[in-house]
């Protein structure tokens, strides 16, 4: 177990000891056998230009070192897959991403996955079918303290998750969902129920504020006081603790 830095190009003699001597992000299979399961992976600031990538170091908390200053980002959207059928205990904290969706099916454990402090943005509006900005299936998935700014001209779901331990707490998320193409919260398998906690949902769409099965299953399964209001070119669902 050990904190590694990392850097969007090498720093120094790259031997991930160090912000002054951070490996390349190239070098990211390196940082992760070097931080091993429970160390951590510090990104330092700078623009980490990607296509889809895979992050999966079995207990690895891969971080920003300063709040949203490392940004990841592509060109057009791409995927983070997160985990594999071995590794859990996974945890994203405080990065910027941009035209990032995260892909957290194939990660084991209980928890899988944990999203924190993370700031998410669409550049361009999402034109491709996808079940899931978020697309958790079965797997526990717990999200905290974020925002996600999102565009869709046509798309699918933005949290696709089912798993009733998975907690989405104090996250807000700005939907631009003319052409969303089903519902802002779409649960996999009928039974299960994420637990949503001290969330707003802002959208152009009032179509697109409620759960697979409409806004009185979302209310049914979440055990707490749900308000809904209309306000003037915004529809805001607030999900109070």
């Amino acid at each position: 177990m050990a904190t590694v830095y990392i850097a969007p190009i090498a720093q120094g003699s790259a031997d991930g000891t160090s912000e002054a001597n951070a490996y390349a992000y190239s070098s990211l299979n390196t940082a992760e056998s070097d931080a091993g399961s429970g160390g951590t992976i510090l990104f330092l600031d700078g623009t980490y230009s990607v296509s889809n990538i895979t992050w999966d170091g079995n207990g690895i908390t891969y971080k920003s070192l300063n709040l949203h200053q490392a940004i990841i980002s592509a060109s057009t959207l791409r995927t983070i897959n997160i985990g594999n059928s071995t590794s859990t205990n996974i945890v994203i904290d405080g990065f910027h991403t941009k035209n990032m969706r995260f892909q957290v099916d194939a990660a084991a454990g209980t928890p899988a996955v944990a999203l924190k402090n993370l700031k998410v943005e669409y550049l361009t509006a999402l034109t491709s079918n996808y079940f899931g900005h978020i697309y958790g299936k079965s797997k526990q998935v717990d999200i905290s303290g974020s925002t996600f700014d999102l565009k869709f001209s046509s798309g699918d779901s933005v949290i696709y998750q089912g798993n009733s331990n998975s907690q989405v707490t104090n996250c807000t998320f700005n939907i631009s969902a003319t052409g969303l193409a089903n519902d802002a919260i779409q649960n996999y398998g009928s039974s299960a129920r994420p637990d949503y906690r001290n969330c707003i949902f802002i959208s152009d769409n009032s179509a697109a504020i409620h759960s697979t099965g409409g806004l009185a299953e979302l209310m049914m399964h979440l055990a707490q006081i749900v308000v809904f209001t209309i306000l003037e070119h915004h529809t805001q669902l607030l999900l109070p603790i």
